[in-house]
């Protein structure tokens, strides 16, 4: 085949370079172009045999050359390449006249058999292209491809095989994976009755023989005076047949046979080339088939799935109209699916409170954004939604899947426990502070009290400051919860809210002899845009926890930090402590939760310090996590924002 013109299209530099250098090596004669667009010009002043193209392009797409291909230059023929996430829009390629695809990333020797199957079948038919009926053959093999019932598929190709060939009769043999064994799915002639259903070993006669070595065969005469088959028995009377392996990438899908009992001619080699073209396009239709039924057993259980879920859900495109909804979606929401289908998902929410705006959803990044819609008028209903994008392989955004569950006692019931733990620590802190408040007269004026009630004092005192400290977190946590929360944003210096958060906690670094260093490139970092006191406090406590829960004689922290992108920052602060258990990562920012005493070496506080920082951080919109491992320290990382 070589001096043949292939034209490869294809935006990617790389990919199009690879092919063009193995067709050039292969001795084609090669053009290659960058966009749909150069592409048909480049048609307009040459002719190429093959367009190898790229399915997902900007501007004109490879359905858009497929299409011009089609309509201006028939006797090119169309291979697309394409990605496996998007088969099904190479099988529509198909439809439209593709000769072939081929899904990415691809063997490159895989790509050179495609082309050279593609120029044999074209060498093939410009040499029975002056025949009526191959043009019809050729013509209907094609428009066969646009059936996906198997049964109808497979009753069409044999009878406009038998019926082009000039045969009595034929069949045509699937192979199961399953049994191994090949079984005549239809049949044309007088006993196509009887044959359905008959099975045959690999191996087995002339069809096993025909699928077993991948090759055609065709016998004239009796069976016997073939070398192959004279252990045979004649069957049927048949005098001449033709049987041909219905193959597509190497893989065997099955055999096509057609035969002349009554008609005494034989098939001729023309006619052996006939139903090799027509055996070619029916192995892709049956391809295609199978994958259409695969696709459609896969969308009736997604169907299934989805229907059968208790949580509500949508499925809309980008721009919000309603695709799916299932039956809980209806409840939820007081919809009817009928109404909704084909609307936009905002026309039937009016009655509900986001707690982020629709646009900022959109312009979210993450695949996965969750938020909440509270219902404003009539009964409370809160809702956790769970909104997840799809987005196809160049990041535009195609739709969104959205889950909603009813979370209504559970918000009321954190409404009842914030409301409680505001009521009890105000509570607290009136009697505190008058306790704090006596302590020192109470040590001025007892001076002459022994050591004894010396000491007593003390342990009041100290106690009743770590008391003071759990009720003035209880407040903050309180203050945390509300819905919206009061920030005083300003550009500031991350270094210096460093250094402004160690002072706060000084005499807990000094009691604890603890050390606590500051990377020295801290302060080249951007500045963030944020609430200091608030971010103040996050370090403070973790740097409080990392001292608090380590048991080791010499106490390390390191405070570090770099800029991520253009939006956020990333800080760091590690420790030498003993590491927190792989299970317990996610719990320790829950709301007082305390690992366990036989791995911090002791149990203080209540259990906020973690939820706060957690609180903090993401109302500034960054996020905090932590890795550690036991025996080997942790470090707490979290994220804050450049600009707003």
């Amino acid at each position: 085949m070589a001096g043949e013109r292939v034209l490869v299209v294809d935006d990617d530099p790389n990919i199009r370079e690879a092919c063009v250098e193995y067709l050039k090596m292969n001795k084609y004669n090669v053009g290659e172009s960058k966009s749909g667009e150069e592409c048909l010009q480049l048609l307009k002043q040459d002719n190429y045999q093959i367009i190898l193209t790229d399915l997902m392009m900007p501007g004109i797409d490879g359905i858009g050359v497929l299409k011009e291909v089609r309509k201006e230059y028939p006797q090119s023929d169309v291979i697309i390449m394409t990605a496996y996430g998007t088969i099904e829009n190479a099988v529509e390629a198909m439809k439209l006249g593709a000769y072939d695809y081929i899904t990415k990333p691809f063997a490159i020797d895989e790509l050179g058999l495609l082309i050279k199957r593609c120029l044999e079948k074209q060498r093939l038919a410009r040499e029975v292209d002056e025949l009526k009926e191959v043009v019809n053959l050729y013509e209907v093999s094609k428009a066969i491809s646009s059936l996906m019932d198997l049964d109808q598929l497979l009753s069409r190709i044999i009878k406009l095989a038998t019926d082009t060939l000039g045969a009595d009769g034929g069949s045509i043999m699937l192979f199961d994976k399953e049994t191994g064994k090949l079984i005549v799915k239809a049949a044309s002639g007088r006993r196509e009755d009887m044959v359905i259903g008959r099975k045959l070993n690999i191996g087995e006669r002339v069809a096993g023989y025909a699928a077993q070595k991948s090759e055609i065969v065709k016998i004239d005469g009796s069976i016997k005076e073939d070398p192959r088959f004279c252990n045979l028995e004649q069957f049927d009377g048949i005098h001449s047949g033709i049987t041909i392996p219905l193959l597509r990438k190497d893989k065997l899908f099955g055999i096509i046979n057609v035969h002349r009992t009554e008609k005494k001619d034989v098939f001729t080699k023309k006619d052996v080339d006939l139903l090799s073209i027509f055996a070619a396009q029916s192995a892709i239709a049956i391809d295609n088939a199978y994958l259409f039924s695969t696709l459609q057993q896969e969308k009736e259980k997604i169907e299934a799935v989805f229907r059968g879920m208790e949580d509500g859900a949508i499925i809309t495109d980008a721009q919000l109209n309603i695709i799916m909804l299932n039956s809980s979606t209806e409840k939820l929401l007081n919809v009817k699916r009928e109404e909704c289908l084909g609307n936009n998902l905002l026309e039937f929410i009016t009655d509900f409170q986001s707690s982020i705006t629709w646009r900022e959803l959109e312009k979210k990044e993450e695949k996965v954004v969750n938020f909440d819609l509270v219902r404003t008028k009539g009964k409370a209903l809160f809702l956790s939604v769970v909104a997840t994008k799809i987005r196809n392989e160049e990041g535009k955004l195609l739709g969104q899947i959205m889950v909603f569950r009813n979370v209504t006692d559970e918000r009321k019931e954190e409404m009842v426990k914030r409301n409680f733990l505001n009521l009890i620590s105000h509570k607290l802190r009136n009697p505190l502070t008058t306790i704090l408040g006596y302590l020192p007269f109470l040590q001025e004026k007892m001076k002459v009290l022994g050591k004894s009630e010396k000491e007593v004092l003390e342990v009041i005192e100290r106690e009743g400051l770590i008391l003071s400290s759990h009720v003035d977190k209880l407040l903050m946590f309180t203050l945390l919860e509300r819905e919206y929360l009061e920030m005083e944003r300003e550009k500031v210096n991350v270094k210096s809210l460093v250094e402004t958060a160690l002072e706060m906690i000084n005499t807990l670094i000094k009691v604890n002899q603890a050390e606590v260093e500051i990377d020295s490139k801290l302060g080249d970092i951007d500045q963030v845009y944020v609430d200091k006191l608030k971010i103040q406090n996050v370090i403070e406590n973790l740097v409080e926890n990392a001292i608090k829960f380590n048991d080791e004689k010499e106490k390390r922290v390191k405070i570090s930090g770099h800029s991520v992108d253009d939006k956020f920052i990333q800080m760091e602060i590690a420790d030498n402590g003993p590491g927190i258990p792989s299970e317990e990562h996610e719990k320790i920012f829950q709301k007082f939760y305390q690992v366990e005493e036989y791995f911090t070496g002791k149990v203080e506080g209540i259990g906020l310090g973690l939820p706060l920082a957690k609180r903090l951080v993401e109302v500034h919109g960054g996020k905090i996590w932590a890795e550690s491992k036991l025996g080997e320290g942790s470090t707490f990382y979290f994220t804050l924002p450049k600009t707003e």
